[in-house]
């Protein structure tokens, strides 16, 4: 929702009092000249307030000079009672640029019972520089129990030092005073490399509640996770900003995963406050790789308010590669992302460029809002190679909603290069095209783009393709992040082009951008098998390449005899499967079929995932395979007549492993199909809560062993489970 420029920037007495009354602390009060003042200053006053509270009666601390070279001081102890070897005690005696290292403990969680562990100017230790080294994010948690935040960390200066957190879990922070829960920063950079943070509560009566989980000045998250995590915004007038987390300066992900935050506030806009982004608020320039922003959410509980960005909310240069943002939901614009304005005083100016969102090999999917329910923007939107599909919007915009009217320093530009923008829904009742719409005056530049349903006052490039792409549903295809592939005789096959000179498509390395004569138009490219430049015949004269001949991989012989479930005793994620050995050169799978046993009252309750794992080491075990496709469907034929699902062809060589999930009943479903008179030797069955979590590592599922194991198995056999394969060209 659009505030008035005195709106936005109305300080409130509190805040005003705050300051004047700290007017002489060391720090200085330092305003947002460019961006939303308002929020930024209320963080500020915010934690001054509680500084003031901690703080009265101390004498000033002098901070430590870095040393040279730093020193690595371990923590012996997984008690919280600051006694010599805890992490409590071993922080307080580190020195600027301190490894505190936990790697060596045997425990699994670190439970705090003193409150936070501080670092910041509030504490009565501040280390602008430190890191802490765990042993492994799934070996050691730092635990608050719900009793406090977590870690309290950084100086009053916005660009001095780094706090690094590697190799750990931080969880189940809570905190009621307006800030976030786990990890709250007052100033530098926040590091998390390796590291979940989960489960974080933050509540606040204030005007703005800042960071659900994650409170900080610059955000950098390498492989890691913000997951699970809330704010609920509890005053009469209140507003809340990022769920997972929110960043002042700007924010930084690389293969990282921002997932099931959610923001409860009574207001949109209020004073000049505003609630926005369910997973992250970026109040500077965004970066995302290789990286995941899913099942986030926000949501006003006053009647007529509507929040912006249930992913991602933005007001700097947005620049998402290679990622996904999936199943986010706003009740006002941007489901997926929001790219607002950056400042009611226009754009930054100087030597700084103006903001944009920009995507490139990305996919926006299954996203819901009331208009752009994958992307809303107030500023230009470059696309490139990238999907937006699968969105749903309850008056318009779908895909894209470029949200103009009445905005200060708003603009209508889309380039659009080789992108797929379709088969997003709109309500009935409502008046704008589903995939593309705008509120006042869009200009679209650009060539080679699938677009559906567009405005009819937006004008498209001419050769714009406005058929069905027959995209299948958004799975793991490979790659670090989930894709939606194009299903066999897609029209955006071959239709597409590379200006970007891109050498992957959304998955990354082995996944090449151009598979065929032309890059595919949308984030996935089909991959293509390469005819060789010579071929010769068996009889040893030269000719020319033959068509590529099917395989079938299976191990039954079409007649089953029982079917397979997990007992009684609990209610697993189970996969089941077979291992084959590729043929000599490798194959394309183009397809997998199951038979499924009827006995199988869950399949009510949600499809099954078929998967493809390739198994590097060929070593005749799955457990260290990685998926390089999936898709989900819903059987509807049983006993021993195959199900069939087609996927994009798919380059498999050495072992490979191709299975069914499903979430079951333990004692009532019997899915797998099996024939006893084959040998079970290279079939596997699995069970762990979700099979998804665990697929790129099933030797670290809960249960797993071949379907000949007589201490698990009554009746031994083969899973019905085939794959067929096209060879390479000989």
């Amino acid at each position: 929702m659009f505030q008035s420029p005195s709106a936005l920037l109305r300080p409130t007495p509190l805040a005003a009092a705050l300051v004047c009354a700290l007017a002489t602390s060391a720090v200085a009060f330092a305003t947002a000249a460019a961006a939303d003042t308002g929020h930024a200053s209320r963080a500020y006053a915010l934690r001054m307030g509680t500084r003031q509270a901690r703080v009265s009666g101390h004498t000033a601390r002098a901070t430590h000079a870095p040393t040279s070279p730093h020193a690595t001081l371990p923590v012996t102890s997984c008690l919280d009672d600051a006694d010599p070897g805890t992490l409590r005690n071993v922080i307080a005696g580190a020195v600027e640029g301190d490894v505190v290292d936990l790697s060596a403990l045997t425990c699994s969680t670190i439970t705090l019972t003193e409150g936070p562990i501080d670092t910041s100017a509030l504490g009565d230790h501040q280390l602008y520089d430190v890191t802490v080294q765990g042993p492994g994010r799934d070996a050691l948690t730092i635990d608050a129990a719900g009793a406090s935040q977590v870690f309290v960390v950084g100086g009053f200066s916005s660009e001095k030092g780094t706090f690094t957190a590697n190799d750990l879990t931080i969880a189940n922070g809570t905190y009621s005073g307006s800030l976030a829960a786990c990890v709250e920063g007052f100033g530098g950079t926040v590091a998390l490399n390796r590291v979940a943070v989960t489960n974080c509560r933050s509540s606040g009566t204030y005007h703005v509640v800042f960071g659900g989980a994650v409170d900080v000045t610059t955000l950098e998250m390498t492989d890691s996770t913000i997951t699970n995590s809330s704010i609920v915004a509890t005053g009469a007038h209140s507003t809340a900003i990022g769920g997972g987390a929110y960043a002042s300066d700007g924010a930084t992900l690389v293969r990282s995963t921002i997932s099931g935050n959610t923001v409860t506030a009574p207001y949109a806009s209020d004073g000049g406050y505003t609630s926005a982004g369910g997973g992250l608020y970026s109040r500077g320039d965004l970066s995302l790789t290789d990286s995941t922003i899913s099942g986030n959410s926000i949501e006003t509980t006053n009647a007529g308010e509507d929040a912006d960005g249930g992913g991602i909310y933005v007001r700097g240069i947005a620049t998402i590669s290679s990622s996904t943002i999936d199943g986010n939901t706003a009740d006002g614009n941007g489901g997926g992302i929001f790219k607002a304005i950056y400042s009611v005083y226009g754009e930054p100016g100087g030597s700084n460029p103006t903001t944009l969102l920009t995507l490139t090999d990305s996919t926006v999917a299954n996203n819901n809002a009331t208009r752009g329910g994958g992307i809303g923007t107030s500023r230009p939107l470059h696309l490139y190679n990238s999907t937006i599909a699968d969105n749903q919007a309850t008056e318009g915009g779908a895909g894209v909603m470029f949200v103009l009217s009445g905005i200060t320093d708003s603009s209508g530009v889309l380039i659009a290069q080789s992108a797929i923008d379709a088969n997003n829904t709109v309500d009935p009742a409502g008046t704008l095209a589903a995939d593309l719409a705008a509120d006042d005056a869009v200009t679209v530049t650009g060539a080679n783009n699938l677009v559906m349903a567009a405005d009819p006052a937006i004008v498209l490039p001419a050769d714009t393709l406005n058929s069905d792409p027959l995209l299948l549903p958004l799975a793991d295809n490979g790659g670090p992040t989930r894709t939606l592939a194009l299903g066999a005789g897609s029209p955006a096959i071959d239709a597409g082009n590379n200006v970007q000179e891109l050498a992957n498509d959304q998955r990354g390395a082995a996944f090449a951008r151009v598979g065929g004569p032309a890059a595919d138009i949308g984030a996935f490219e089909v991959q293509q098998p390469t005819a060789p430049t010579d071929v010769i015949f068996a009889d040893g004269f030269d000719g020319e390449p033959t068509t590529p001949a099917t395989y079938a991989y299976s191990y039954d012989d079409g007649d089953g005899d029982t079917n397979q479930g997990p007992p009684s005793t609990f209610d697993p994620d189970m996969l089941w499967g077979n291992y084959y050995m590729a043929q000599p050169g490798g194959q394309f799978v183009t397809h997998l079929s199951v038979a499924f046993g009827p006995t199988f009252p869950s399949l009510a309750n949600g499809a099954v995932t078929f998967w493809l794992l390739q198994d590097d080491d060929a070593d005749d075990d799955p457990t260290n395979a990685h998926v390089i496709g999936s898709v989900q469907a819903t059987p509807d034929v049983f006993n021993d007549t195959f199900y069939e699902v087609a996927i994009s062809p798919t380059y498999v060589h050495g072992g490979f492993f191709v299975g069914a999930s499903a979430k079951l009943l333990g004692g009532q479903d019997r899915p797998a199909r099996v024939d006893t008179n084959a040998s079970g030797h290279d079939s596997w069955f699995f069970y762990a809560p979700d099979i998804g979590a665990t697929i790129n590592d099933l030797a670290s599922a809960p249960f797993g062993t071949r379907n000949d194991n007589p201490a698990y198995v009554v009746l031994p056999g083969a899973f019905m489970v085939r794959a067929t394969g096209e060879a390479e060209l000989p």
